[in-house]
């Protein structure tokens, strides 16, 4: 991940568990363009999912069952540019 966020500051990963992780980067800076760059895609897999997470609470609690993504459809036509067939996309 060090090259596809290219941190200014150290980033710590400690293991939680198998397959989880916490990060913690040195600035903020950092967390923001780690975390607005979403989730790592590899060969139509998503190889890494974050949530904000603020070291007290238990890491269980935190659901990581989506992915947001943000989509550009270009040339739509006409008869789909109604709002619930937007919404619905």
């Amino acid at each position: 991940m060090r090259s596809a966020w290219n941190p200014a500051n150290e980033v710590v990963w400690r293991k939680l568990e198998d397959n989880l992780f916490s990060v913690q980067f040195g600035c903020l800076a950092d967390w923001d363009k780690a975390m607005n760059m979403g989730p790592c895609l590899f060969r139509n897999n998503y190889d890494l999912m974050m949530e904000e997470y603020d070291g007290f609470q238990n890491h269980r609690t935190i659901v990581l069952d989506k992915i947001v993504v943000w989509e550009r459809v270009l040339q739509l036509l006409d008869k789909y540019l109604k709002e619930p067939v937007i919404r619905g996309i």
